[in-house]
C-alpha cells in the first residue's frame, strides 16, 4: 500500500459517515462493482485516478484532486 494509500482510504470513509452512503451505494455512484471498491478500501489494491475521481464526486467534491488534498491535510494533522 502506498503511502497516501492509508489517508485516501480514512478520507473515503470520513465521507461515507459525512454523507451517510453505504459503501455498496458509494461503489454504484463511482460506476464500480463492490467487490472492486472494497478490494481498495481495505487497501489490497491501489485506486487508479479515474476511481478517485468517480467516488470524489459521489461523495461531493468536485474532483479526485480535492479527495487527495482533503487526504494530504488529514495525514498531515495526524503527523
Amino acid at each position: 500500500m502506498s503511502n497516501i494509500s492509508k489517508p485516501v482510504n480514512k478520507t473515503i470513509r470520513i465521507g461515507l459517515v459525512r454523507t451517510g452512503i453505504t459503501q455498496k451505494k458509494l461503489a454504484e455512484k463511482a460506476g464500480m462493482h463492490i467487490t472492486y471498491f472494497s478490494s481498495r478500501i481495505n487497501g489490497h489494491h491501489e485506486w487508479t485516478l479515474a476511481d478517485l475521481d468517480g467516488i470524489a464526486t459521489a461523495l461531493g467534491w468536485n474532483s479526485a484532486v480535492d479527495l487527495l488534498s482533503a487526504a494530504e491535510n488529514e495525514q498531515g494533522l495526524a503527523a
